[in-house]
């Protein structure tokens, strides 16, 4: 997918959130990172290592399938996300 702001490619992934690390951290990874690997990464260092990104600290934003896009030029997210009424 190209991004609409820079025109340049996005990487598809997912967006999570580890209540087992400080301050709960919300980070994109991937998605070939999860078809390698069982476990999420469990310090910044790996998650950089991963070619994932650290969002911020904080809860979910979005539900877990919900594809999201990231481009790693420009700094966008795209996201579908499950929207319940």
């Amino acid at each position: 997918m190209k991004c609409p702001y820079c025109g340049k490619e996005m990487e598809n992934g997912y967006l999570r959130s580890a209540g087992s690390m400080p301050s709960e951290w919300v980070f994109w990874l991937p998605e070939v990172y999860f078809n390698e690997h069982l476990f999420l990464p469990i310090t910044k260092e790996k998650l950089k290592k991963e070619g994932g990104v650290y969002i911020n600290s904080g809860g979910s934003i979005t539900q877990e399938g919900d594809p999201v896009f990231v481009c790693r030029s420009c700094g966008k997210l795209l996201a579908d996300i499950s929207v319940s009424n």
